[in-house]
Formats: C-alpha cells, sequence, structure tokens
C-alpha cells in the first residue's frame, strides 16, 4: 500500500503498513532502527524530543528501509522544557510504545 502526501508530498508507506506484510528480516530491521537514530539524533541535536516514537509515525520514503523520515511531531518539546510538562499520573504518546516506567 503506498501513500502519497504522508510526508511532505513523497510517496512510501509508514512502518506500520510495511509490517502489516510481514516481518522485517534482521539486516532490513537494523537498517531501519539506524535511519530512526539517525533523525532523532538530528531532532536532539536540534534540542527536540519526539515523544511519541512508533511504527506510524516512521514513514518509509519510496518505501526504501534506508530513508526514514520521523512523522508527528505533534508533542514533541524542546528538550529544555520537557521534563516539566507532565504530572504524576499523566501520560504523552501512545501506551504501547511508551517506556514501562
Amino acid at each position: 500500500m503506498r501513500s502519497r502526501g504522508s510526508a511532505r508530498g513523497s510517496a512510501g508507506e509508514d512502518l506500520a503498513q510495511r509490517l502489516r506484510r510481514g516481518p522485517l528480516a534482521v539486516a532490513d530491521a537494523l537498517t531501519v532502527t539506524c535511519g530512526i537514530c539517525e533523525a532523532l539524533a538530528v531532532l536532539h541535536d536540534r534540542g527536540v524530543v519526539h515523544r511519541d516514537v512508533k511504527p506510524s509515525n516512521v514513514f518509509l520514503v519510496g518505501e526504501r528501509l534506508e530513508d526514514v523520515k520521523l512523522l508527528d511531531l505533534g508533542i514533541a518539546r524542546a528538550s529544555e522544557f520537557a521534563w516539566g510538562l507532565t504530572a504524576t499520573g499523566m501520560a504523552i504518546g501512545t501506551p504501547e510504545y511508551m517506556a514501562p516506567e
């Protein structure tokens, strides 16, 4: 399944769509993971914390596993402000993809 316009007009699919067709081979999973880490590093270098990394927010441009973009920065925050944004008992993000602590 291809989508248009999800990542600045790029054709491709999100990782959730890709995973519905079956699991990735280990080498492919490492390729995608490295792409995600690189994208997060760019955000972090700019002082931004994504706060909702999940398969549907990882876009594979042209369906290429090596060309990853992170989507949905709707709850992202500047890292200098990220610590005081939640209170005890308050959750921000997608529960299935949150750290257990």
